[in-house]
């Protein structure tokens, strides 16, 4: 999940504040630029200066139970890439965790045509040019004006028209392959593709059911 910078940023308070209400039960909580990632640093790659937030915080109150439940996620920005034609989506990555494991899945995935690109210089990633201290991310490859209803397990969500683009550009042409990584999944360990014999067991009976606690919650956060 993530939502347009320039979308939040457009409405926000005049006053300087970091609460956005939209309608009477929902409001969005503007979140600091964090700088402590390795491999972004929350500037913007045209201009050079900081964007003053990261991503939001989205809060909605229920009434589906009776009681005074609330829904709440944090969800990360994206941002114009370039000529603003496109937008893209910063990789996280932390030195002393995950950054060497991302990168190569990262280069892996550049080879199967995705798109993971040094920010501030526009290159494509390679396993010369990359250093801790330098911004990257994907070129999403969508405008992000032409939206359409998919299915989503018991509902309908909103995707880009051209949504299986923007899922090439994070994992390349093999993205329907299914993944798994070792050592329990920890993020320092390599995500490596399964045996067609292990990955034909995980596809058999389609999506893993949601559990009545997650139903709700989505049903609720589903506008």
């Amino acid at each position: 999940i993530s939502i347009v910078f320039e979308d939040v940023a457009r409405r926000m308070p005049d006053n300087g504040g970091t609460i956005i209400r939209l309608g009477n039960r929902v409001c969005l909580a503007t979140r600091p630029t964090e700088d402590d990632w390795s491999s972004w640093k929350g500037i913007d790659p045209v201009s050079g200066e900081t964007y003053p937030f990261f991503g939001v915080r989205v809060r909605r109150a229920m009434t589906m139970t009776g009681r005074a439940d609330e829904v709440s996620f944090r969800t990360n920005a994206v941002y114009r890439y370039r000529d603003g034609s496109t937008f893209f989506y910063p990789r996280l990555n932390h030195a002393g965790y995950n950054y060497k494991s991302h990168l190569e899945e990262m280069l892996r995935y550049n080879q199967e045509g995705a798109d993971y690109r040094l920010l501030d210089s526009d290159e494509p990633l390679t396993r010369e040019n990359n250093r801790y201290v330098l911004q990257i991310g994907n070129d999403l490859h969508t405008d992000l004006e032409c939206m359409t209803l998919v299915q989503f397990y018991f509902t309908e969500v909103y995707v880009p028209c051209n949504y299986e683009d923007v899922i090439v550009s994070f994992y390349g042409r093999n993205w329907n392959r299914v993944e798994g990584r070792a050592g329990g999944g920890k993020g320092n360990k390599v995500s490596e593709k399964l045996p067609e014999e292990i990955e034909e067991q995980y596809l058999r009976y389609g999506p893993k059911p949601l559990c009545e606690a997650g139903v709700q919650s989505a049903r609720s956060i589903y506008l």
